[in-house]
């Protein structure tokens, strides 16, 4: 029987801030699965893939942030265990809700501000450089 299926798989690439040394293999199976499932998509297709430098960088910054909030959502949700089995409650953990939700603010912003500079792009492709944007 195969078991490479069973088997985590790297992802397919390593961001700058990712250190060389870290296993992916070592990692919690469910990093391992968020990591597949939602951070290489995104890297892949906001950074690798991205038309401009501009596009890259926001792209970049909007992955890592990505990354900041899988890492919090694991430590969120073993922080939160007792709770689940009624020893503890919402308040005990609230700053730590609050940090995990300044996340996805400060991701939400940022993809805001990469689909401004991918609409940019598109508008800009066929224009004359001379022509100012739309308002």
């Amino acid at each position: 029987m195969d078991n490479s299926d069973l088997e985590p798989s790297p992802p397919r690439c390593r961001p700058p801030w990712v250190p060389a040394d870290l296993a992916f293999d070592q990692l919690d199976p469910g990093l391992q699965t968020a990591i597949r499932e939602f951070f290489d998509p995104m890297y892949e297709r906001l950074v690798l893939q991205a038309a401009t430098p501009m596009e890259r960088s926001a792209g970049l910054s909007c992955v890592q942030v990505l990354w900041l909030e899988l890492i919090g959502q694991q430590g969120l949700g073993k922080e939160m265990a007792p709770t689940l089995t009624g020893r503890g409650s919402m308040q005990d953990h609230r700053e730590s809700i609050l940090q995990h939700v300044r996340l996805i603010l400060a991701k939400n912003r940022v993809g805001k501000f990469l689909m401004e500079v991918q609409r940019y792009n598109a508008w800009a492709a066929d224009k004359d450089p001379f022509q100012f944007p739309p308002l």
